[in-house]
């Protein structure tokens, strides 16, 4: 993977949580984060196995994003 082109995915990028936070405490909000951690990596692994590259380094900065 060129190191470049993760950068300049993950640049900017706005973490989309997969729950509300506006009403959630720092523990919930991170368990929130954990949960999308978890989503991404999940989908990353799955593209690692269909070897589909194009979506995967997408999910890879998503992961990235998240961790």
């Amino acid at each position: 993977m060129d190191i470049n082109e993760i950068a300049k995915k993950v640049r900017g990028r706005e973490i989309k949580l997969f729950l509300p936070t506006k009403v959630l405490n720092p523990e919930e909000r991170v368990a929130g984060l954990y949960v999308g951690l978890n989503i991404y990596l999940a989908k990353m692994m799955e593209n690692v196995r269909n070897e589909n590259r194009k979506e995967l380094i997408e999910y890879f900065c998503q992961t990235m994003v998240y961790f």
